[in-house]
């Protein structure tokens, strides 16, 4: 199988940060959880197969986390982002799996619960081996996989 421009790679990103964006909108963290949004959806401009658009989201103390740097990106390695790679927005969420990087950024929006996209619900999630029959898979109980690499360092520009 050839991957293409679809494997891992490293990259340098440079744009805003989420949670100085939510901070200048007036979005506080506490009001938000106390109302029961804790889950920031991000929605991009392409549509897979079954014409939903993609989507992901990450719990919203992932958002505001000064730590996880999570990023809307409009650089990529010193330059615009290529349009392959989500120009001109990309949501960029480092340390979690690439299912959380929305390409060509559309909306970010506030919610009491993760999106519905595909990659959310029914992609990237982790069962154990007492599960072996597809029609028992409990989908909607089983919480999407977010980080990757816990203890890992991360340099974003800003």
């Amino acid at each position: 199988m050839t991957w293409g421009q679809c494997a891992i790679s490293t990259s340098r990103w440079k744009g805003v940060l989420v949670r100085d964006l939510l901070a200048f909108h007036g979005i506080n963290y506490d009001e938000a959880v106390k109302t029961g949004k804790c889950h920031l959806q991000a929605e991009g401009l392409d549509q897979g197969p079954d014409g939903i658009g993609t989507g992901s989201s990450i719990p919203l103390s992932r958002a505001f986390d000064p730590e996880a740097k999570v990023l809307l990106a409009y650089e990529m390695n010193g330059e615009p982002i290529p349009r392959d790679h989500g120009y001109p927005l990309r949501f960029v969420v480092p340390g979690t799996v690439g299912a959380r990087q929305i390409k060509w950024l559309t909306k970010l929006e506030l919610s009491h619960e993760e999106s519905h996209s595909a990659t959310q619900r029914r992609d990237y999630k982790y069962f154990g081996s007492n599960v072996t029959d597809p029609k028992s898979i409990p989908w909607d109980d089983t919480p999407s996989v977010q980080e990757c690499f816990k203890n890992f360092k991360y340099n974003v520009i800003t």
